[in-house]
């Protein structure tokens, strides 16, 4: 029982300020090879922020307000750094910047309330900042350290509201944005909702509705606006992208969390054959669940919300819950630095720290690092793709392509998008069949180019109006996402000519 007795970190001293920068410094080690990167969802952002900025809009094509970004407010702080004469990706890139610092300033806060032995806070944060997913979308020009940041200030919020109740609705509030951030904070304001019912000394059920309503007023300006704009309150990139399944959903939460939490878990393993009575008993009383229920409920409740939504996890999504896995694996270290019955603990300790960087390290460089080659932001083949259409293609011609972000971008075009994500008429169409209905969908449109990863032999078969399309090229493309890393795809530009009378 002495092994799990320990009070928390909040009796221990917390780290100083130097080691805070100490801790930046770390990050900006390791991000630093990445800083040009940016993925081809950024670019879907870069296209919203540059029309609203503009006057245009909340649309990808101008005028045509459609609900294609589940990150509304990062698509606001886009538009205002391109008011301020920031090119869009140096905005990017300089928000990221800071929102990975204050993240990383609240989950040392973090770290020192839970974590008792100073060197596992310092492994902690070490493990965040060379997460494999961390550093490959922190830097990414997206949303994800803002999402981060949220999520850590709901996580400290609560713990904080155990001395100080008035801090409990920063939790709130940051939930509140976050649903201006991230559809997963629905969730997570669930849980802050429960939280502060259960644990709040007093009137808690009280607080619990007032927290719901304070997320609700500020995210129902957002709703309203979104109800008149688009005719819908969700995203589009909520119903095109669900309905994986839920295996596909697990399996894909489980593939991540194999990525980094390997060593992590195997501790948490070790801790429970050792100690699982134990750690029963403690969990049972309230002082042990008042410090750990937001972390481990957290740790929980994201991958149910994948699962229970049939959403097509990658590592990008997961990584929303970091800071929650990581205070869980490191605790069980905390806990095995003190186990009597583990032999040499502090021998298998360092032994799990050692393996977990040697594999978010190995992982890093399997699947992360070729994106720090690409010097404007995507794979050179695929800006080649958009600066070639800006050069050839008239200002109204159309694009068709399920590759909307850095192609639209670049290219300035309208853009016909075959995966629904900001063309939400192909709803529904984009999963039927053998694909035969979206051909005759886009064709129905009338785009004047159409790029897909299809040769024109294998779009005939659906659809033989396709075999009078023309080829302009075809470019050997590497995606950005983890699962692409050493395969890339072929891409074809046609041209189709269907304006000319052409069936």
């Amino acid at each position: 029982m002495n092994a799990i007795s320990d009070t928390g970190a909040a009796a221990h001293e917390a780290r100083r300020p130097w080691s805070f920068a100490a801790t930046l410094v770390l990050a900006a080690i390791a991000l630093w090879p990445y800083r040009h990167f940016a993925g081809d969802d950024a670019y879907i952002s870069f296209r919203f922020a540059q029309n609203f900025a503009s006057g245009a809009g909340f649309s990808f094509n101008p005028g045509v307000p459609t609900y294609g970004s589940t990150s509304p407010l990062w698509v606001f702080l886009l538009a205002l750094g391109s008011k301020l004469g920031l090119d869009l990706l140096t905005a990017s890139h300089l928000l990221d910047a800071i929102f990975i610092a204050l993240t990383l300033g609240v989950f040392t806060k973090l770290c020192d309330r839970l974590i008792v032995s100073v060197p596992l806070r310092w492994a902690a944060c070490a493990l965040l900042i060379l997460d494999p997913w961390f550093v490959h979308w922190a830097m990414s020009g997206m949303e994800n350290p803002a999402a981060l940041f949220l999520v850590s200030v709901a996580l400290w919020a609560r713990l904080e509201a155990r001395t100080i109740p008035s801090r409990g609705w920063w939790a709130a509030i940051a939930c509140g944005v976050g649903m201006l951030v991230r559809p997963e904070f629905a969730a997570l304001t669930l849980l802050v909702c429960v939280d502060t019912w259960i644990f709040e000394k007093q009137r808690g059920l009280l607080r619990a509705i007032g927290a719901g309503l304070l997320v609700c007023a500020l995210y129902l300006p957002w709703l309203v606006y979104a109800q008149r704009s688009f005719g819908s309150i969700v995203p589009n990139t909520v119903s095109a992208k669900t309905g994986a399944g839920r295996a596909m959903a697990a399996y894909g939460v489980l593939r991540a969390f194999a990525s980094f939490y390997l060593f992590e878990a195997a501790g948490l393993a070790l801790l429970l054959v050792l100690s699982a009575k134990a750690i029963v008993a403690r969990l049972r009383t309230r002082a042990a669940l008042e410090r750990w229920f937001p972390v481990l409920g957290w740790s929980l409740l994201l991958p149910a919300f994948y699962v229970a939504g049939s959403a097509p996890v990658s590592a990008r999504y997961v990584m929303f819950g970091l800071p929650a896995f990581l205070l869980v694996g490191v605790k069980s270290w905390d806990l095995l630095l003190r186990e009597p019955r583990l032999v040499k603990p502090r021998v298998v300790v360092a032994a799990l720290v050692a393996a977990s960087l040697a594999l978010v390290v190995a992982v890093q460089a399997r699947y992360c690092w070729y994106i720090s080659r690409w010097p404007r932001g995507m794979d050179p083949n695929m800006v080649a793709i958009g600066d070639l259409l800006r050069a050839r293609a008239a200002p109204t011609d159309l694009l068709a392509t399920d590759q909307i972000g850095v192609v639209g971008f670049v290219s300035g075009l309208r853009v016909l998008d075959m995966a629904a994500l900001v063309s939400p008429e192909l709803r529904g169409i984009t999963r039927k069949g053998d694909g035969s209905p979206l051909l005759e969908a886009v064709r129905a449109r009338q785009p004047q180019w159409v790029l897909l990863a299809r040769t024109k032999d294998q779009l005939s078969k659906l659809d033989p109006t396709y075999a009078t399309l023309e080829v302009v090229g075809d470019f050997l493309v590497q995606r950005e996402g983890a699962s692409e890393a050493g395969r890339p795809t072929r891409y074809w530009l046609y041209r189709t000519h269907w304006e000319q009378g052409q069936p």
